[in-house]
């Protein structure tokens, strides 16, 4: 029989205190694990904010990356129904029918465990754990005469653990987040890599559909037919990309049609264009303007479209030639942009297809590493920045 420890949550995102309690919990009563299980529907809190179920469990799996003796269990984070913990406790019990349960709480929770649905039931499958603050000013009295009248009205066993007043709430963090603030010290070192990584909790774009139409009439009247359909090509694989790997789809959407703007324009054209609106040209983009059209793209972004977003510009600006360590929307648009459904004269195409939903740093290597072949074999100049993308991602993506 294992002894489980079970703390619930929206963790809306999770932080130390949530990790701070679990270990707490762990250490005192000797849980032979310690899960971590996040909320789909909770009844107490409406979830609010542009973050996906998936992202949240996520940010979580990332948060005990660590921690062997915690698991996070989804059994609740998937259901389109509202989560009660009763219910989940009945299923615990035919799942995993040798195991002990305890369901830690906090204070107000104990306070308001009356209005529980079927608080009877959940103190016959589990034993509850009170996770109070070790505050100067606690009434202890008070709580432990609470949990001596909820063991009495329910017939459970209520336990209190002290742990630390810490400063620091998921609402705090939510703000923190939305203002671009540095939220490490209050995250485990993952999860806070993961938020960033995928811009979560940020002031996003949004999906302006009036502008939307705009730019694709822009496209639609300039390029050639085969490059508008490109580009609506690399439009939707970059939003099903982003699907795959959590972000957001309107960033995807908007890099995805202003990727190839400016290639209505020649090579003197481009060179033109730039000289006029003060965009820098190297020396790799004199001997081939064709680059040119990823700076152009960025800066009609901003100047014609007024999309300021700085992943959005500089995704189009790298996507030519990719830079070291992309983010996670460069990384998107640059494989989009290979392996969209109209291209069909690529070498290996469909296994770079088939690997950028299964590792992106890997279809981004593929990309280069038969991009430069392709370079050489046609003797055209390299802009130096791809072979250093390709030296990058050599060391840093894993082909199987």
């Amino acid at each position: 029989m294992a002894k489980i420890g079970i703390l619930g949550g929206t963790f809306h995102p999770i932080h130390n205190g949530h990790l701070y309690i679990a270990k707490q919990a762990l250490a005192a009563f000797g849980f032979d694990e310690l899960w971590i299980l996040p909320a789909g529907l909770p009844p107490h809190k409406m979830v609010e904010g542009h973050i996906s179920r998936v992202q949240r469990l996520k940010i979580c799996e990332a948060a005990i990356a660590d921690e062997p003796a915690m698991r996070i269990i989804p059994d609740e984070i998937f259901k389109t129904s509202t989560s009660y913990t009763y219910e989940t406790l009945q299923a615990f019990h035919v799942a995993y029918p040798q195991h002990q349960f305890s369901f830690i709480i906090g204070e107000d929770s104990l306070n308001s465990f009356d209005s529980w649905v079927h608080p009877e039931i959940i103190c016959q499958l589990a034993d509850i754990v009170v996770a109070v603050r070790n505050d100067k000013n606690q009434d202890y009295h008070s709580l432990e005469a609470r949990t001596k009248e909820l063991s009495k009205k329910y017939g459970g066993t209520f336990s209190i653990i002290p742990s630390e007043n810490m400063p620091i709430s998921s609402t705090m963090l939510r703000k923190m987040l939305a203002e671009g603030a540095d939220v490490s010290m209050y995250m485990p070192k993952l999860a806070y890599e993961y938020i960033k990584e995928h811009r979560l909790y940020q002031v996003t774009m949004e999906d302006d559909l009036k502008l939307r139409k705009e730019i694709q009439e822009d496209l639609k009247n300039n390029l050639k037919k085969s490059r508008y359909e490109h580009t609506l090509g690399v439009m939707y694989t970059a939003c099903s990309l982003a699907m795959r790997y959590q972000y957001s789809m309107t960033k995807a959407r908007f890099a995805g049609l202003l990727h190839d703007w400016a290639k209505y324009l020649s090579d003197e054209e481009q060179l033109a264009y730039c000289k006029k609106h003060h965009i820098e040209i190297t020396p790799a983009e004199e001997q081939a303007p064709y680059l040119l059209h990823a700076k152009i793209g960025a800066y009609v972004a901003r100047k014609r479209y007024g999309i300021d977003d700085e992943d959005v510009c500089h995704a189009i600006l790298v996507h030519t030639t990719g830079v070291p360590n992309m983010n996670l929307l460069d990384k998107i648009l640059f494989t989009a942009d290979y392996i969209e459904p109209n291209r069909k004269d690529a070498p290996r195409l469909e296994d770079i297809r088939m690997m950028a939903f299964e590792n992106l740093d890997t279809a981004v290597l593929m990309i280069l590493e038969d991009s430069i072949k392709y370079i050489e074999d046609t003797k055209r100049p390299m802009d130096p920045t791809t072979m250093d993308t390709y030296e990058y991602y050599k060391t840093h993506s894993y082909k199987e």
